[in-house]
């Protein structure tokens, strides 16, 4: 299972990347791994300023863009729906804390995240709610901007001690 999603992101990114086709040009990999990891250290700021649409502007916005999280898939307009009326509803602090980060490059305009991290949730009655999230982001390079393209995660409750 996890070959075929890991197959199913790389194609999502291949397919991405210049309208399906991969650029023969010389790329710098550390450069396209730092903006990788930008793109989603800045994804993770605007969760945690809970800022909506700054965390919407973090995905692209076109028709190849997919989620499947926890069993669940969404499309960009269902994102941008959950996001705008779910993600932060009841909360009144999301932290996290990135435990791996592994990136590999796909070529000059795409990339493959692996992350694993905690995410610590505070809701408006004080209840903290820990939870460990397991993800894989491919992002891709549109118009000199990096956008996160599709993203599979998957959310465990952690125990509080």
């Amino acid at each position: 299972m996890k070959r075929k999603l890991l197959t199913l992101a790389i194609l999502l990114t291949l397919s991405s990347c210049n309208q399906g086709r991969i650029d023969n040009q010389p790329f710098d990999k550390e450069v396209v791994q730092q903006e990788m990891k930008n793109l989603i250290i800045s994804y993770g700021e605007a969760v945690e300023m809970m800022d909506v649409e700054r965390t919407i502007a973090h995905f692209s916005d076109d028709s190849e863009f997919y989620v499947y999280s926890d069993g669940r898939h969404f499309t960009y307009d269902q994102i941008k729906e959950s996001v705008r009326n779910e993600f932060f509803k009841g909360l009144k602090k999301v932290e996290l804390k990135w435990d791996t980060m592994n990136i590999r490059t796909m070529g000059p305009k795409g990339a493959v995240c692996f992350a694993i991290l905690n995410q610590t949730l505070l809701d408006s009655a004080e209840n903290v709610v820990n939870v460990r999230v397991e993800a894989t982001f491919a992002g891709v390079k549109k118009d000199n901007t990096w956008k996160i393209a599709y993203v599979h995660s998957r959310h465990e409750l952690m125990r509080n001690n």
